[in-house]
């Protein structure tokens, strides 16, 4: 995806950053198509920028990636959304965190 001849991870990857922060669905899911594309940038900060925001459909694209660590920073986005008084991602990242113990348990056993 390129706007105006764009790259979008030029510098340092700020293009899905912002659109996390902006709540732009489309952008970000148009965004993680690109291989290039790291949706895991400091630390994993565009899923902590959209829980932070309350975006909810970014949150849930985000983890269907698979890419994203939702743990990362000691789980800082459901923090970040609890404090916000998000509780749509509150209860998605707590989905996607039993789903993911569920699917790790299962291989073990």
């Amino acid at each position: 995806m390129s706007c105006c001849g764009l790259d979008p991870v030029v510098d340092g990857n700020k293009a899905i950053q912002f659109a996390c922060i902006n709540g732009d669905y489309d952008a970000v899911r148009r965004l993680l198509q690109e291989k290039t594309v790291d949706p895991t940038v400091n630390d994993n900060a565009p899923i902590r920028y959209a829980s932070c925001f309350g975006n909810a459909k970014i949150v849930d694209l985000l983890l269907r990636d698979g890419r994203v660590d939702q743990s990362a920073n000691n789980s800082e986005a459901i923090d970040i959304a609890r404090l916000h008084r998000h509780l749509d991602v509150v209860d998605l990242l707590i989905h996607y965190y039993r789903l993911y113990n569920l699917q790790t348990t299962t291989k073990i056993l």
